[in-house]
């Protein structure tokens, strides 16, 4: 007996609408924190007061609900419950330090925002969810409090305990999905550290009188992680007359279309493959639209070609360029472009295939990667 097609289609897509729509239901846990250090009751003990500054030393965030604007606006009336005030959250993408005129502030650093997956979110993966798995949110921060006299005083027991988030995902979750903790981990960390110091005798005894934040934030240092830590290799060069472009969305079905140059007789493309490694412990942001050879040709159409052969041109709006990259697992179901940043978490790599239109007389000089040159092998593979 013949099984419908019709209805073999209608299971297919109940399956895939089930499929993501339970698993988009993840179980978020705080761990390292208690229901102080999200939802904050006014003290009984005697108000003292205290200023927090809020400083990332990040390029990168693990997702929306922690970007300053939103932590900013959680964080502000959950100290307030505490008598405590939010003098400001700021973004520096470098090691920073305080200077000024600082008494009675909590100054605390942010950084190294990292997402790490262990064995059993893959594990959940090859079981199509039935086997939950889960992975880690994380980040690294530091404490210093300036007490009434102005003097720094390191609080390393804030460091060595920081909150992170568990992110459980697979079938058997849905029913908990409700018992998510969707507060922000920056933010619960902030609280945390704002609890620690009024519980702790020994710091909030140092702190009295009113708050003083006559301050600058100054450059202390570049970034060595993130991604200023990416690592760029060219694994590949070729020279090829055409490519196939995999056009998805734009309201039709996923097609393939080959792609020739406009002037086959005297171009053809560059097919550079590039692998980006992230060696560091926290998120990496690449900027594939950032890779570049050297010199980049302009676009010249017809007769104009062969007069300016040896001539190279500077295109500003990148009309030489093309960038391509082929269908794999991680992309199969998204339809960014391939231009677009993407993220590579601690500790892993991804490959991209660029194609750029060039003279067959002319070879680039070099490859660069925010600027920084690319040491790869010649002569070009054929």
């Amino acid at each position: 007996m013949k099984f419908p097609a019709n209805s073999f289609r209608k299971f297919l897509v109940l399956f895939l609408l089930l499929f993501f729509g339970l698993n988009s239901c993840s179980l978020y846990l705080l761990r390292n924190s208690n229901s102080q250090d999200r939802q904050p009751t006014l003290s009984s003990q005697i108000q003292k007061e205290l200023g927090v500054i809020l400083i990332y030393e990040n390029n990168h965030i693990l997702n929306k609900i922690e970007a300053p604007f939103f932590v900013k606006q959680e964080l502000e009336p959950k100290l307030s419950t505490l008598g405590v005030k939010l003098i400001e959250i700021h973004g520096s993408a470098s090691y920073s330090a305080v200077e000024g005129d600082l008494k009675n502030v909590l100054v605390l650093k942010v950084s190294k925002f990292a997402h790490r997956r262990g064995w059993s979110f893959y594990t959940s993966l090859f079981s199509l969810m039935l086997v939950p798995g889960f992975e880690s949110w994380d980040l690294k921060i530091s404490a210093s409090i300036y007490d009434s006299s102005g003097k720094e005083i390191p609080i390393p027991e804030i460091q060595s305990q920081p909150v992170f988030k568990q992110v459980w995902l697979g079938w058997p979750i849905f029913p908990f999905f409700w018992l998510s903790e969707k507060e922000s981990l920056v933010a619960t960390n902030v609280l945390k550290a704002v609890n620690f110091v009024l519980k702790q005798p020994e710091l909030s005894d140092k702190i009295s009188g009113p708050i003083v934040s006559d301050y600058k934030i100054v450059k202390t240092g570049e970034l060595d992680f993130g991604t200023i830590a990416v690592k760029t290799k060219i694994v590949d060069v070729q020279r090829v007359d055409s490519y196939i472009l995999n056009i998805k969305g734009h309201g039709g079905t996923p097609r393939q279309e080959r792609i020739f140059t406009e002037n086959p007789s005297t171009e053809d493309f560059l097919k550079v493959t590039v692998e980006f490694e992230n060696p560091s412990d926290a998120n990496a942001d690449v900027s594939p639209f950032l890779f570049l050879p050297e010199p980049l040709f302009s676009r010249t159409k017809g007769p104009q070609l062969a007069n300016t052969e040896n001539k190279i041109y500077l295109s500003p709006d990148l009309a030489a360029k093309i960038e391509y990259t082929s269908l794999d697992p991680q992309n199969l179901f998204y339809s960014e472009k391939s231009h677009q940043q993407f993220t590579l978490r601690p500790g892993t790599s991804e490959r991209r295939v660029f194609y750029f239109r060039y003279l067959k007389s002319k070879e680039p000089v070099q490859y660069k990667y925010l600027g920084f040159p690319i040491p790869y092998e010649k002569p070009l593979n054929q």
